[in-house]
């Protein structure tokens, strides 16, 4: 029995996070946004916290300085390493902290921490006394039993249409950026070819006047020693006029 109420906790604790984070998120946002990572209203993260919270911490609720210290480290050790291996697994970062003052690698922040073991010290003191209570109260062994299979099913259900469209939309992304990497390579190319032709055609035109041949002609002497001491000198508005001026001193 004591897997079923487990798991169930699990669940419980997972639609409880959906709803702060969504009703967080829809306050800023000032309209309806679903933060669930699955399709079903359930965040698992919080979930995993809230029972490594209840298993490892539960020992230190007398002392609650250090039931907040010790949760606002150990869920944000959780929340880095969900991160990194979910940019890992799925090639996406699905939160950024890097605005917040303090923050590791925008995985991890302060004021999360804090309200981390603000919510620890609510939920071993409050929150998961009262749930177990009411579990113990109104659910039966059969009851807790089936609910937590059929809950299991659904979840494992859920999870693994969520998995299998993030890893078909991360192969999908990954054809069309690299069919845009070639058609970029292919633009620039084009555009240096054309660059080059256009520079050539240059001393054909009308505007290739005997003033401009003079000024490409004169001081060759300073124009080439500074092109030796600084070869990769580049002048940023003057670009097509520099380098045609470097061609005809190598000429």
């Amino acid at each position: 029995m004591r897997l079923y109420k487990t798991f169930l906790l699990f669940i419980i604790y997972s639609f409880i996070g959906w709803c702060y984070e969504s009703a967080y998120v829809s306050i800023l946002e000032k309209k309806f946004v679903n933060r669930g990572f699955l399709y079903g209203p359930l965040l698992p993260i919080y979930g995993v916290g809230a029972l490594l919270i209840i298993l490892l911490l539960q020992k230190t609720s007398d002392n609650i300085i250090s039931l907040f210290l010790s949760s606002a480290v150990l869920i944000s050790v959780l929340e880095y390493l969900t991160s990194w291996g979910m940019e890992k697994l799925f090639n996406a970062r699905w939160w950024d902290y890097s605005t917040h003052r303090f923050h590791i690698n925008g995985r991890v922040c302060l004021d999360g921490a804090v309200v981390f073991g603000l919510f620890s010290v609510l939920l071993i003191k409050v929150v998961n006394p009262f749930i177990n209570s009411l579990i113990d109260k109104y659910m039966s062994a059969a009851l807790l039993r089936w609910s937590s299979i059929i809950l299991f099913i659904l979840f494992l259900t859920d999870l693994a249409l969520t998995v299998e469209h993030l890893l078909n939309l991360r192969l999908r992304l990954k054809i069309i950026q690299e069919a845009y990497d070639k058609y970029t390579k292919q633009l620039s190319e084009t555009k240096t070819r054309l660059a080059a032709k256009i520079s050539d055609q240059f001393e054909n035109s009308v505007f290739y006047t005997t003033a401009v041949q003079k000024l490409l002609g004169s001081r060759r002497f300073r124009d080439s020693r500074l092109l030796r001491a600084f070869p990769r000198v580049r002048f940023l508005n003057f670009r097509e006029a520099w380098e045609k001026l470097k061609e005809n001193i190598r000429k």
